[in-house]
């Protein structure tokens, strides 16, 4: 059916996410005929019917019902859905939502918990409890606002308990065996399993001691027996999981009913609903609790570093159940349908420790924690639609470019592909060229104390401690614009480049901004164009490595009167003393970059005047 609709039907249906609303403030009606303000309700009113997939309207569509929301998402959820928080130490718990919040916890002595907001993983408060902090065995159960840890050191057999809701802290000690494995809350009863194949139980309340349940009558001798690292109840089933073996005891009797084989031996263990999940190095194994049986073995392509099942929609297609991999070494993510534990999706992604939370999975590794919202992320989908970029059936207006450079910031690559930038310079009868200069651009310090594989001394220097300056060689972009318009122009440009270079430098020409990080480098500028013919050159630096990619384009073109300019260059001329022409500068946004200067100016006329003013003795 979908074939015989009309071509023109096609290319205005996709599907949205249902959380998304189309038709948000800010877009512009005012161009668009009665026709296509018609088809784009029609094809808003058809997508959350799911008829066709974002990625199957060409780019021109969307440009050309000025559907620009949906662009900036389509960009968005590919590129930027990866957020990223660097934490203050290192050593931090797998994270944890409590009260719709992310909880993140210090595994050090006098840790603390970092709280963050899930939407956008914002830092929102830290939580500390002096008698908690003492303890610094690690994070085993978050049960409603109760934070249940291990001990440590000489306190490896206590277990403590925080109420976050009242900041009461308690403890208590094993019954039997050695060292807090795994903590389970079901009902009002609190268990803890341990080394010696034993289960200990509590009134959660009163932290009564009510019993344990032991794979063997002998005790005394914990050291030769299994840890029990998992609990699970099943009905009237107490299940425990040790190293090599599966316990399974009557919860009511407290009897050991039976016992099997684990499916990897030292394995560590994930349980969701009935399902025990094991992994250990690149294999998993799950298993059905309820009837025992093995359901599959798996081998990844790579050690698995963490595991999680869950019913969250992560992704757009897919419907149910989640089985998430993270992989050892910041090898991504593998996600496989529970169901049939096939391999549906794999993507690149850091972070050691898991957890999903409504659309998005959250993840940490020593120093950060990673939100990654991949709902709508498809590599493949993607691609094809930019493919579909055109340059010659995008109708560019003032208003277009606009809309298109403010959803495509982050993208240069994007503006150049689509020449957006070229062809709203062309409007203006301006274009831009640029080429590389290579040369001395700085200096930096250099110690003797590194090591140097061509020194004839064996690789040390024979004075270490020693720091002197070096010169620094590398590329500055050189471009020019020309203008062959009639027209004076206020330009400001921004340069965008990737690619290997060199470390960030402090760039103080004119009024030049750069930055740069270990991807992308970024700088802007604004000056003014004379008319006919009229040529500006400027240059800045990219670094020690030519950039593999360096684009250059307009964040902003305006056409200015010569009276206009002739008033700036007087305000700021030192022979100005009228501080109302400088006021009148200083408020226009426009120019917001000669700001400064202005302020400079008016300050030194305010000094000469206070100056002249000054009382002199007769």
């Amino acid at each position: 059916m979908l074939r015989k609709l009309s071509i023109t039907l096609i290319v205005f249906l996709f599907m949205l996410p249902p959380f998304f609303i189309w038709g948000a403030a800010g877009i512009s009606y005012a161009e668009l005929t009665k026709e296509n303000l018609k088809k784009r309700e029609k094809l808003r009113n058809a997508v959350n019917r799911g008829v066709l997939s974002i990625y199957d309207i060409p780019f021109e569509i969307y440009v050309k019902l000025e559907m620009w929301t949906e662009i900036g998402f389509i960009f968005e959820a590919n590129n930027k859905n990866m957020i990223k928080y660097k934490l203050p130490g290192v050593y931090y718990s797998r994270p944890y939502i409590v009260n719709n919040k992310v909880w993140i916890f210090e595994n050090a002595a006098n840790g603390e918990i970092y709280i963050f907001d899930p939407d956008t993983l914002r830092f929102s408060d830290k939580l500390k409890n002096e008698a908690y902090a003492k303890y610094a065995g690690g994070v085993r159960k978050i049960f409603g606002n109760t934070v249940i840890s291990g001990g440590s050191d000489k306190d490896v057999d206590a277990a403590v308990i925080w109420d976050t809701d009242i900041n009461e802290v308690r403890t208590i000690k094993l019954g039997a065996g050695h060292y807090v494995g795994s903590i389970e809350v079901e009902g009002n009863t609190l268990y803890i399993s341990s080394c010696g194949e034993v289960i200990n139980a509590w009134d959660y309340d009163t932290l009564e001691f009510s019993g344990n349940y032991s794979a063997n009558q002998d005790n005394a001798d914990w050291n030769k027996k299994e840890c029990i690292t998992g609990i699970r109840i099943i009905h009237d089933k107490l299940i425990g999981v040790g190293e090599k073996t599966v316990f399974v005891w009557d919860i009511e009797g407290q009897n050991l009913l039976k016992t099997y084989p684990k499916a990897l031996n030292n394995s560590i263990v994930f349980f969701y609903k009935k399902y025990m999940v094991e992994y250990k190095n690149n294999r998993f194994a799950v298993r059905n609790l309820e009837n025992e049986k093995l359901i599959k073995k798996i081998k990844a392509e790579k050690s698995i570093e963490d595991l999680i099942v869950t019913s969250k929609r992560i992704l757009a297609n897919h419907r149910d159940e989640l089985l998430i991999l993270a992989l050892r070494h910041n090898k991504g993510l593998l996600f496989y349908d529970f169901n049939t534990l096939k391999l549906i999706k794999k993507i690149e992604a850091k972070g050691e420790s898991l957890t999903a939370h409504k659309h998005t999975i959250f993840a940490t590794d020593d120093r950060h924690v990673y939100k990654y919202d991949i709902a709508y992320k498809d590599e493949e989908k993607y691609q094809n639609f930019l493919e579909t970029i055109r340059p010659n059936n995008i109708a560019l207006n003032k208003n277009t470019y606009y809309q298109l450079l403010r959803r495509l910031l982050y993208y240069p690559e994007i503006i150049e592909k689509s020449w957006i930038s070229k062809n709203f310079l062309a409007l203006h009868e301006l274009s831009v060229s640029h080429s590389f200069k290579y040369g001395k651009i700085g200096e930096r310090f250099v110690s003797d104390d590194t090591d140097n594989p061509d020194d004839d001394s064996g690789g040390k220097s024979p004075n270490p401690g020693n720091r002197y300056k070096e010169d620094v060689y590398g590329y500055k972009a050189v471009y020019e614009v020309r203008n062959t318009s009639d027209n004076r122009y206020f330009v400001r440009m921004a340069a965008a480049w990737s690619g290997e270079y060199g470390k960030a430098s402090a760039y103080d020409d004119e009024s030049w901004e750069a930055k740069d990080d270990s991807k992308r480098g970024f700088a802007k500028q604004s000056f003014f164009i004379a008319p006919n013919k009229g040529k500006y050159k400027n240059q800045f630096e990219v670094g020690e490595k030519e950039p593999v990619n360096l684009i250059i384009y307009p964040m902003r073109i305006e056409k200015v009167s010569e009276g206009y300019y002739k008033g700036l260059m007087n305000a700021l001329s030192h022979k100005n003393e009228d501080i109302s022409l400088i006021d009148k500068y200083i408020g226009d946004k426009l120019i917001k970059d000669w700001h400064d200067k202005l302020t400079q100016r008016k300050n030194e006329i305010l000094k000469n005047k206070e100056k002249d003013s000054g009382f002199w003795p007769f």
